[in-house]
């Protein structure tokens, strides 16, 4: 009886993380791609509770028990998704696909498959590696959030792919080449800005926690461009922390400073007792840094820009 109630209560949790939001114990960007894995487990977990506790789906031939557990996990599944719009969740026809693939990872394993124990084994193969496939970028992104705070005092780098999911632009933003027709120490993030009004290229994933450089002694952010163009670019530097919001949205509320980029390298430093203290209406929370924006307005070509390292300095 113990275990039944333990296993229900567990079920009740499991379920209930459909419908929440757990930014706070997971990073959001990392909960992002856990999601489906997420479904994988939950679904998984309902098939083995029916394959353990009755007795008759347990000694049942594989047809019944395919047609048993795809049944309930369709119902449920589609119920779920009815049911998330309620709870401010978006409901998503994919969360069925990754719903049955944690039911069938309890009947390929669990199951009574009537193949041979060689063909068995071949079908576990390929779904632990369609698995893996699937898990791959979870577990990147679980790395990129370690570097994240690993690198500390350095607020970007671009070491990988995995690190441009940091990154978010009108113009999907790349890796530059490692051989370029310039000298650079590090690996360099490639934008480029677009025409249009007001282009950016934002960072919104990184060790926001830049009240903890103050207390090791760092007292400036050190922002590094390679400008390719002959003439001098105006960038803006727009920084927020995790209280800027739709209610605050405006100059009075945000650090912004412009910044002019001539031709070829140029380094720029921003005292953090500035970004905290430019605000008109508040103080910034260095403690939560939550954006990094780089504005050009009224472009009338697109414009290629390199960033180097973004990192706290003495």
């Amino acid at each position: 009886m113990l275990k039944k109630i333990t296993l229900a209560l567990l079920t009740c949790l499991l379920v209930s993380l459909l419908f929440i939001d757990v930014p706070h114990l997971i990073p959001f960007r990392l909960m992002l791609t856990l999601w489906s894995t997420g479904h994988i487990v939950v679904f998984a977990f309902f098939a083995g509770l029916q394959l353990t506790f009755s007795a008759n789906l347990k000694n049942a031939s594989f047809i019944k028990q395919f047609a048993w557990l795809t049944a309930t996990s369709i119902f449920i599944g589609v119920s779920i998704e009815l049911i998330q719009p309620f709870f401010s969740r978006t409901a998503e026809l994919e969360d069925l696909f990754f719903n049955y693939l944690g039911t069938l990872a309890i009947l390929i394993f669990m199951g009574n498959l009537p193949a041979s124990k060689s063909v068995n084994n071949s079908i576990k193969t390929l779904y632990m590696l369609v698995l893996i496939y699937l898990i791959k970028p979870a577990l990147l992104t679980a790395y990129d959030e370690y570097r994240m705070h690993k690198d500390f005092p350095i607020i970007s780098s671009y070491y990988n792919e995995t690190a441009l999911t940091r990154w978010k632009a009108d113009f999907p933003v790349k890796l530059a080449p490692q051989k370029l027709p310039f000298e650079s120490q590090n690996r360099l993030l490639q934008t480029t800005f677009v025409v249009k009004k007001a282009s950016r290229v934002v960072m919104r994933f990184f060790n926001g926690n830049w009240q903890a450089g103050q207390s090791q002694g760092y007292s400036k952010v050190q922002l590094r461009f390679y400008n390719p163009q002959q003439q001098t670019l105006p960038l803006t530097v727009i920084m927020t922390d995790e209280f800027y919001g739709k209610s605050t949205a405006n100059w009075k509320y945000r650090f912004s400073t412009k910044i002019n980029l001539p031709h070829g390298w140029s380094s720029h430093f921003i005292k953090l007792e500035e970004i905290q203290k430019k605000p008109e209406a508040r103080d910034i929370d260095l403690s939560k840094i939550a954006g990094i924006d780089f504005y050009m307005y009224k472009l009338k070509t697109p414009t290629s820009l390199y960033i180097d390292e973004i990192k706290l300095l003495r």
